[in-house]
């Protein structure tokens, strides 16, 4: 009767073990699985936010060109500062216009010592 008993925890030993193993390998998956989801996740909102960064930078950009361009094209002087940086842009087309102004605006000379 004892050999009995004792045969039937042996025989049981390894049905115990092979379900410890199936536990800590089903833990093992879930934490696994856990960490992975976490992973992704957090690259995804890491590349959400670089993006839309990026669309902010862009359109920071775009807005500040087309307001220098519709400043300049205005002929007016445009100051622009960086910290201790200033610089003042006007178009060029501008400064030709005016060039030209002022030479209309001038009566030319003339020799009158060669007659």
């Amino acid at each position: 009767m004892l050999k009995k008993k004792i045969n039937k925890l042996n025989n049981n030993k390894p049905k115990i073990m092979k379900s410890k193993k199936i536990f800590i390998t089903l833990i093992v998956l879930i934490v696994w699985a856990v960490f992975s989801v976490g992973y992704i996740g957090y690259m995804q909102w890491q590349q959400f936010k670089n993006n839309k960064l990026q669309q902010a930078y862009q359109s920071g950009i775009s807005y500040v060109v087309d307001q220098l361009i519709t400043q300049t094209a205005k002929c007016q002087v445009v100051p622009i500062n960086l910290g201790d940086k200033k610089a003042n842009l006007v178009d060029t087309s501008c400064l030709q216009q005016n060039k030209e102004a002022d030479k209309q605006a001038s009566p030319a000379t003339t020799d009158t010592t060669a007659k």
